[in-house]
């Protein structure tokens, strides 16, 4: 199956913002992640140098980061996209303002 970018977005966020990451661990070094007891505690992000030291335990308002997350998710997933839009647009630049990369004189 042939994914778009929106939609290995939309897993993206699926995975991090509404699915139980207090249930699985980031296992860096064999690219897996897997199953583990819920703690409702801490993200779990093994490094990849040591498999016996959690990094992501100590990551900084992560909780916060998912919310972020899911709240993206849940406009992606309920908003009334026209026929082809593309949904990058709302997260990339959902007000369509125009940018330069001059300073002003």
């Amino acid at each position: 199956h042939n994914y778009t970018l929106g939609e290995y977005l939309l897993h993206y966020l699926e995975f991090y913002g509404i699915d139980s990451w207090t249930e699985r661990r980031v296992v860096m070094k064999r690219g897996q992640i897997v199953h583990r007891q819920p703690d409702n505690v801490h993200f779990s992000l093994m490094s990849p140098q040591d498999e016996t030291h959690d990094i992501g335990s100590s990551a900084f308002k992560i909780k916060d980061v998912f919310a972020v997350y899911r709240n993206r998710y849940r406009l992606l997933t309920n908003y009334n996209f026209k026929n082809g839009e593309s949904i990058v647009k709302y997260l990339v630049n959902p007000s369509n303002t125009i940018f330069t990369f001059l300073k002003e004189q």
